[in-house]
């Protein structure tokens, strides 16, 4: 196949006055309430639609490794929301009960997340229990607020008053009590949460699953109740660094993260995405999307014969040589040209489009049982 010389430009915009040559987008994307991730691809991971992948009225558990962006994510959903006319009467909550937020909000997520966030530090003179926990979230649902996007960060935080009274005796061992307090108190706030249409994100580390044979090494605190009340499970994993080279030194920047969506109550679809987060940035979505093209087989990207500039080729078949350095290369380029032409919405129905058609290959082509 010839190589067509066009400029990112013109590719994008070409394929972006195909897709909205053609109908309107259905209906049901207008009826569905979804709340955006912060990122398109996990939206997409999440409901095959760009524009959210959270249910309002559910509980969302956020599951990683240290350093696997989970905050970030958390507060990408804040920011989303916090430019979105259609949450603001809705309170954002940052529930910090691990007391470690040191990010620079205003800079980070911009000024309109910066003023609604509401961050709950309580301070206390003992720890917080699961018990005090489910109160707090019962006073800001039902008392204050009525309707809210809470994020507790982080699950594995929380202790239990049966857990406090057995330190007191000096009892040790290994602790149950938080498990089953979880089960009973996450059933009443899936209750009352799915009655205001709120969101609650919960997010917990990973822990190593000890003496595990088989299955999952990983596992995290609470036992069985998070996975049975979530509607969805994500977890995240720690991908290769993404560096840039200074001089003869290659200073660590960012880094991949793997996200794989371990339930999902709105699709029943299980998938993987990739995302790169990068230091004092955030969630680099553009990047993510046009790497997930390239990945995928819809774009290639070339050198002009002056092997000076990067270009991107549409092509329906299987990229078998992408790119090198992504940061001081071709997608970068590629990024910086959709940004400073805002060519962001035409980028994401692109995306859009491409992901519907690997749904639809992976779309049994049976006869319905059912009809």
């Amino acid at each position: 196949m010839a190589f067509r010389k066009k400029s990112p430009s013109e590719t994008v915009e070409e394929i972006s006055e195909k897709i909205n040559s053609q109908s309107e987008p259905s209906k049901e994307i207008t009826k569905k309430e979804l709340i955006h991730t912060g990122s398109t691809l996990l939206n997409l991971a999440l409901s095959d639609y760009p524009s959210g992948g959270y249910r309002p009225g559910r509980i969302v558990n956020l599951v990683g490794d240290s350093a696997t962006g989970k905050s970030l994510l958390l507060l990408s959903m804040f920011a989303e929301a916090a430019i979105n006319p259609k949450y603001d009467k809705y309170a954002l909550i940052y529930d910090e009960a691990e007391a470690g937020l040191e990010f620079n909000l205003e800079q980070m997520f911009g000024k309109k997340a910066a003023e609604r966030i509401q961050i709950i530090p309580e301070k206390r003179d003992r720890p917080r229990t699961i018990q005090d926990w489910y109160h707090s979230v019962f006073d800001i649902i039902v008392t204050k607020h009525k309707q809210c996007l809470y994020g507790l960060d982080s699950f594995d935080a929380l202790t239990s008053e049966e857990e406090l009274k057995e330190q007191e005796v000096g009892k040790g061992g290994y602790k149950t009590e938080k498990a089953i307090a979880s089960s009973a108190i996450l059933r009443q706030i899936a209750k009352v949460n799915e009655g205001t249409q709120s969101l609650i994100i919960i997010i917990s580390q990973t822990r190593q699953n000890l003496g595990a044979l088989f299955g999952k090494k990983k596992t995290r605190s609470g036992g069985d109740a998070l996975k049975f009340y979530s509607t969805q499970e994500i977890w995240l994993h720690n991908g290769t660094k993404i560096t840039k080279k200074v001089g003869n030194d290659d200073i660590e920047v960012g880094r991949y993260v793997f996200v794989d969506i371990e339930k999902n109550r709105v699709t029943g679809k299980k998938r993987r995405i990739k995302i790169p987060i990068l230091d004092g940035y955030g969630v680099d979505d553009n990047w993510s999307m046009i790497e997930w093209m390239i990945d995928k087989g819809f774009w290639e990207i070339k050198k002009e014969d002056d092997g000076k500039k990067a270009k991107i080729k549409d092509v329906n078949k299987a990229v078998i040589d992408t790119c090198g350095d992504f940061i001081d290369g071709k997608i970068s380029e590629i990024v910086k040209h959709i940004e400073d032409n805002n060519l962001e919405d035409s980028l994401k129905n692109i995306v859009w489009e491409s992901w519907l058609k690997i749904e639809d290959i992976l779309a049994p082509k049976r006869k319905p049982r059912y009809v």
